[in-house]
């Protein structure tokens, strides 16, 4: 189940990518207002939809992004990797190589 949600939010994340680059290039350089939802929230949070705080709040998103996606793809490699995954289902010489693999990337 950890796998599963973890390649879940990988490719989420990856969907993702593309909108700080979208809000830079439409809203911020080609000064086209921003989305009824985006300016919404600009203002709950009481940041003004300035130039200069729209660049901030783009470049940490760009930030906050590949920070994520550097984190996610070792800790799925990890989940996959772990003692605690089981064998089930496994019989013979499959099982004997899977776990013989496992215990070569450790």
């Amino acid at each position: 189940m950890l796998i599963f949600v973890l390649t879940l939010a990988a490719s989420a994340l990856v969907a993702l990518q593309p909108w700080p680059m979208k809000l830079l290039v439409d809203h911020l350089l080609g000064k086209q207002p921003l989305p009824g939802a985006l300016q919404s929230i600009f203002g709950l949070l009481g940041i003004p939809s300035t130039p200069t705080p729209l660049l901030l709040v783009i470049t940490l998103g760009i930030l906050g992004l590949f920070g994520l996606n550097t984190v996610l793809p070792p800790a799925g490699a990890w989940s996959m990797t772990s003692p605690k995954t089981s064998l089930r289902g496994c019989s013979g010489v499959r099982c004997s190589s899977i776990a013989g693999a496992r215990s070569a990337i450790r």
